[in-house]
């Protein structure tokens, strides 16, 4: 009868464990792209550091904004032009003013990185502010729609 008594315990023991391990898999928090773009913005772009250099900045900007575009709308933003991206986000569902943002932060990006003109560093941080909205703005979409169960 002692065998069998071991037996049981073991077994109910081992459940426990395959319960909390799988408690612990389904508590892993999903990092919404949006704030993993965030803080990569923050994080790479400091606009107040003495050391900005603004055609740099404006560089890395395009960057962020065209690897978020890449990966939030599955289109080839890192090696389209900015024309060919805006046609790309005019076939989904969002709104001008956001389309004329993205825009704006391209173009401005653009001439500053490609026509060797010195960017403008309130063109900067106007195109900083805009990138940062749009993230924040989709960022709250999706927490909406997780706390609804939706899905984007």
């Amino acid at each position: 009868m002692a065998p069998f008594k071991i037996f049981i315990l073991i077994w109910i023991w081992q459940r426990r464990v395959q319960q909390r391990k799988r408690k612990e898999a389904e508590a892993v928090k999903v990092v919404p792209l949006e704030d993993e773009y965030l803080t990569q913005l923050r994080e790479s772009l400091n606009l107040n550091s003495p050391e900005l250099k603004i055609n740099e900045a404006f560089w890395l900007l395009s960057k962020i904004t065209r690897k978020y575009l890449s990966q939030k709308y599955q289109i080839l933003a890192l090696e389209s032009t900015t024309e060919k991206i805006i046609a790309e986000l005019s076939g989904f569902d969002l709104d001008q003013a956001m389309l004329n943002n993205i825009q704006e932060i391209l173009t401005v990006s653009d001439l500053a990185k490609f026509a060797g003109s010195e960017g403008n560093r309130n063109e900067l941080d106007r195109a900083y502010t805009l990138l940062e909205a749009i993230l924040e703005r989709n960022l709250g979409g999706t927490r909406v729609e997780e706390q609804t169960g939706g899905n984007k």
